[in-house]
């Protein structure tokens, strides 16, 4: 029985020894070769942190029209804004959708432009 035991430990051992040095053999033959996903191509980082930031029209319809009451005088001649009307609603999406589309040619282009230059590997 104590036999047993020995030789499984030493397997589970072995086991975990081996698929570590696999997993970091993994990883240094991709930084290696320069294929470091954390490390990301220069315009690709940068066109991925121009997606996340949201254009200008989109962040201004974002903010709220009317300040929380706590920001809000007790002037009762401010009018209270209700829920915009349906073509204001239609027009904000119609705006955002054309941003989008332009967004969208922009990176084509860059695509386009880029194209030529990343055939090989560096």
């Amino acid at each position: 029985m104590k036999r047993r035991r020995g030789q499984l430990r030493r397997r589970v051992v072995a086991t975990a020894v081996v698929g570590f040095v696999l997993l970091w053999t993994v990883v240094f033959v991709q930084m290696a070769t320069g294929n470091d996903p954390a490390l990301g191509t220069g315009t690709a980082t940068r066109s991925a942190a121009k997606q996340k930031r949201l254009p200008s029209p989109q962040r201004r319809s974002l903010q709220p029209a009317v300040p929380p009451p706590s920001e809000r005088e007790d002037d009762e001649s401010t009018p209270v804004e209700t829920e915009p009307s349906e073509a204001g609603i239609e027009a904000e999406r119609a705006e955002v959708e054309r941003i989008e589309i332009e967004r969208l040619e922009a990176e084509a282009r860059e695509r386009e432009e880029l194209e030529p230059l990343t055939t090989g590997q560096s």
